[in-house]
């Protein structure tokens, strides 16, 4: 599975790229299924060998039975995007990102140019 990935695309709340916007993954629906297991109750993300994002929350019924609400959201994901310079981003040009599994519950993060 190490060779496998899926595509996620950076998602914002709706709200100006300000300060207090959130931030987050948008996963699709049918990778949900395929890469994350319901058993798991949150999921670590990792950039360049460093976790960015521990425990966030995949434990919820909207993430995994709803078509409509698929993002991760995390005060880390914002942040990493924002550090990263990935957010904000021009509009209807959100960032692509390569996620692939590294073990059981954590995924490598790679920006897709």
């Amino acid at each position: 599975m190490r060779n496998e990935h899926f595509i996620a695309t950076a998602w914002t709340n709706g709200q100006v790229h300000g300060p207090d916007t959130t931030f987050g993954l948008k996963i699709p629906y049918d990778d949900r299924a395929r890469f994350f297991d319901e058993g798991w109750k949150t999921a670590t993300l990792i950039s360049d060998g460093k976790v960015f994002a521990k425990g966030v929350n995949i434990d919820k019924d909207s993430f995994w039975n709803n078509k409509d609400c698929d993002e991760s959201i995390s005060e880390n994901i914002s942040e990493w995007l924002r550090n990263r310079r990935y957010a904000p981003w021009p509009v209807r040009k959100p960032p692509k990102f390569r996620l692939t599994p590294a073990r059981a519950g954590e995924f490598d993060v790679t920006r897709i140019p």
